[in-house]
């Protein structure tokens, strides 16, 4: 059996209709659009990056020590190496330990899966509603998730850490393969926001790109403004994700749905403006990690 079958024969029903409620869908595996590997434009991913640009500084500067933290990697406080700014202080009063150094052995054996959402209702505006006669600076969930996906991806290639990114609706797009170069897949990278939110079908879809890599930590990352889709067996996904080792966290944009998460269970972060979105990335991330 494939993924999808094992997790919906584990729900009874799940291929019923039920009334008043989620309709099913009549395939239980998202479906993948190919993309080409070429094209798009120097100027399309000089945009991406001026988007991300705030979010991105935000993560980068806390990002690394904080997946080290996680991967329980050892970083030593020595007289040479890298310079650790915060730690200049110590320098006037005659402490020259202000370098810091990995172990040779200790690299951060982690990879990452960024999974965004460009369904219809990504079109919304995030954040409140500005005052009457005001102008409506907000942007797009569309844009934020953008932002999480460039910013995310970003970082994590500057630190040599392995990332994949795809963006869902009723099929998957996948942009950009671990072994992708991240300048060329930011040329070509434009979602568009039409048809509904599976994100249940796409989490299953994302986790197979994850099953067979060799890295000791693997993190599904998911961005999404919607309705879970069938919560139930989105829960079974996350749950048989867990049985692989491999963790699932979600970066909601905007609180709307909330609840469905938080109710089954599903470690999240929300962003009600494009403010929050660095800080909607950590909090996800850090509910696995508690």
């Amino acid at each position: 059996k494939g993924l999808e079958d094992i997790i919906c024969s584990s729900l009874p029903g799940i291929n019923q209709n039920r009334a008043g409620g989620y309709q099913p869908d009549l395939s239980n595996e998202m479906q993948e659009m190919s993309l080409s590997k070429s094209g798009g434009s120097f100027e399309n991913r000089r945009l991406l990056r001026a988007g991300a640009q705030k979010t991105a500084a935000m993560l980068s500067a806390t990002f690394e020590q904080f997946i080290e933290a996680i991967t329980q990697n050892e970083v030593l406080t020595t007289n040479e190496g890298r310079l650790n700014t915060r730690k200049l202080w110590r320098y006037a009063v005659g402490d020259d330990q202000i370098f810091t150094k990995r172990k040779q052995a200790e690299e951060i054996d982690t990879c990452f899966y960024l999974l965004g959402d460009e369904s219809l209702s990504m079109k919304s505006r995030l954040g409140p509603e500005p005052e009457k006669d005001k102008d409506d600076n907000r942007i797009t969930a569309q844009e934020a998730c953008n932002r999480v996906s460039v910013a995310v991806g970003e970082v994590l290639n500057n630190t040599s850490i392995p990332v994949g990114i795809a963006t869902y609706n009723t099929v998957v797009r996948e942009w950009h393969a671990f072994e992708d170069s991240l300048a060329s897949t930011l040329q070509r990278y434009m979602p568009t926001p039409k048809g509904q939110t599976k994100t249940h079908l796409a989490v299953v879809w994302a986790l197979k790109k994850l099953i067979d890599r060799p890295e000791a930590r693997r993190i599904l990352i998911v961005i999404t403004d919607g309705d879970p889709g069938n919560s139930d067996m989105l829960r079974s996904a996350v749950d048989e994700a867990a049985l692989m080792g491999i963790e699932v966290r979600f970066v909601l944009i905007g609180d709307e749905h909330y609840n469905l998460f938080q109710d089954a269970g599903m470690a999240c972060g929300v962003a009600k403006t494009d403010n929050d979105l660095a800080t909607a990335v950590f909090a996800a991330l850090k509910q696995g990690f508690v």
